[in-house]
């Protein structure tokens, strides 16, 4: 029986017994990960951790990956023409207009009820809409949000969590917790991830000729194969 550890990898991986073993590992892999017990351990797993980092003193600083900030800022610094145009049609957009006339006619009449009959509401908006619309066009203008913004990252990456997480309500908690952990498993669960944790594992595998080599290289003597059950 231990004739089969000197068989080569390459003609195992070649098998068609492994290959169909493959296609049912991939096929169990994705169903047990939607198991609903499963995801619950996920579930409870990532309220456990999250009810950790509120019990610490990090920052987000302290949890995010190196560099992660800058990520963020270069992103900022590519999307600020973008952020810009979003401005400059949230000005256009009706609804703001309307509200803002509204606002114009109450600090008028609460400046001088007979001088607001002569002025219009209407010329004082526009003009105020043609000199913020000729600021946001101003190339400085997008440099001074873009520092803006990255001062507000600065500063929020120094928050403590706790005293960030502490006003969200446990529901959204649990909410977004979910949400995270869906993703993932999406993710793991599709055909190239898994295909691409196989294949990796293969070519490791490659590296030492026959099965009793890889064996051995995780400390699985031929002595304690002998002793094995799977040889008796």
């Amino acid at each position: 029986m231990l004739d089969i550890l000197n068989i080569e990898l390459k003609d195992i991986l070649k098998d068609e017994l492994y290959l169909q073993l493959k296609e049912s590992l991939i096929k169990n892999f994705k169903n047990e990960l939607f198991n609903n017990d499963l995801k619950q351990y996920f579930y409870n797993l990532g309220e456990e951790k999250m009810r950790e980092l509120e019990l610490t003193n990090k920052s987000f600083k302290d949890i995010l990956p190196k560099g992660f900030e800058n990520n963020i800022k270069v992103l900022v610094y590519n999307k600020g023409p973008e952020l810009i145009e979003v401005i400059k049609e949230f000005l256009l957009d009706e609804k703001f207009q309307n509200k803002f006339k509204i606002e114009i006619n109450k600090f008028l009449s609460n400046m001088n009820p007979m001088a607001s009959k002569f002025i219009s509401s209407e010329n004082i908006f526009l003009k105020l809409k043609t000199s913020l619309t000729s600021y946001l066009d101003d190339p400085e203008t997008k440099m001074n949000l873009i520092i803006f913004v990255n001062d507000k990252i600065d500063k929020f990456s120094e928050k403590g969590i706790e005293d960030t997480v502490k006003f969200i309500p446990y529901e959204g908690k649990l909410s977004v917790i979910k949400a995270i952990v869906d993703k993932m498993l999406q993710v793991v669960v599709e055909d190239k991830m898994i295909l691409s944790v196989l294949n990796s594992f293969e070519t490791q595998a490659l590296k030492y000729k026959t099965l009793g080599e890889l064996l051995l290289s995780m400390g699985i003597t031929e002595q304690k194969i002998s002793n094995s059950i799977f040889f008796k």
